[in-house]
């Protein structure tokens, strides 16, 4: 009868919306352990290396760049073990600055450091700590090999209806295979390798925010440098 076919049909449809919901819990469930895992490792070697830094200042009595060095660090912490997942993109930067604050202090004013962000970007949602990887990167692959000597930029503009995040740096330059690899499908599998773990499980993190509305590319300068696009 008609009245059966209803009730079939509602039935269905709350079989339907219980597990979407369900669905949605278990990824927001396993986005929250993603971000854990990332602060647990940023913790680890942040705190080590910097807490090394401020050792460094205590026995040359600099005791003002170690209190500035202190509350940097207390700033960005905090940030990084807020209890939202989603924040903006004004937040992202201003705690970028910080932990560039941070790295500028451990490796020498010859570290540069650029940052611009559209107006209009500023106050759109996204994903916490999905910047700092990304630099990080470039730091560690990029100019290390140069003594931390080179520049770190960071630009976000609206192309609407995206927006674009171009981080590069001028260091070393990353090679052409482990370029290849960051953007073949590949490299966003749980168990990819190569030293990019922390880009990999961001890049994860971005596609299942953005639902797979988003690009991430890795271009290589033949040793002037790496170019990274995050399109959102």
């Amino acid at each position: 009868s008609f009245n059966s076919m209803v009730h079939g049909v509602r039935q269905l449809m709350a079989r339907m919306l219980r597990t979407q919901e369900g669905l949605y819990e278990a990824e927001l469930k396993r986005q929250q352990a993603d971000l854990r895992a990332l602060r647990s490792q940023i913790n680890s070697h942040f705190l080590y290396n910097t807490l090394n830094c401020i050792k460094g200042m205590s026995l040359s009595n600099d005791s003002h760049n170690m209190q500035v060095c202190i509350d940097n660090m207390i700033c960005f912490l905090r940030y990084a073990v807020g209890d939202d997942i989603n924040v903006t993109f004004g937040q992202e930067v201003e705690y970028l600055g910080i932990y560039m604050n941070i790295q500028r202090m451990r490796h020498g004013r010859n570290l540069r450091y650029y940052c611009s962000c559209d107006e209009r970007v500023k106050e759109c949602q996204t994903l916490r700590l999905i910047l700092q990887p990304f630099v990080e990167n470039c730091l560690n692959h990029g100019l290390r090999v140069k003594g931390y000597s080179g520049l770190v930029g960071v630009k976000i503009t609206l192309d609407e209806p995206y927006a674009t995040v171009k981080i590069f740096d001028n260091g070393a330059g990353i090679s052409k295979e482990a370029a290849e690899a960051i953007n073949s499908e590949n490299f966003f599998a749980p168990d990819s390798k190569g030293g990019h773990m922390g880009i990999s499980n961001t890049v994860l993190r971005l596609k299942n925010f953005y639902r797979g509305n988003c690009s991430v590319k890795v271009k290589a300068l033949n040793g002037r440098g790496t170019v990274f696009l995050i399109r959102v």
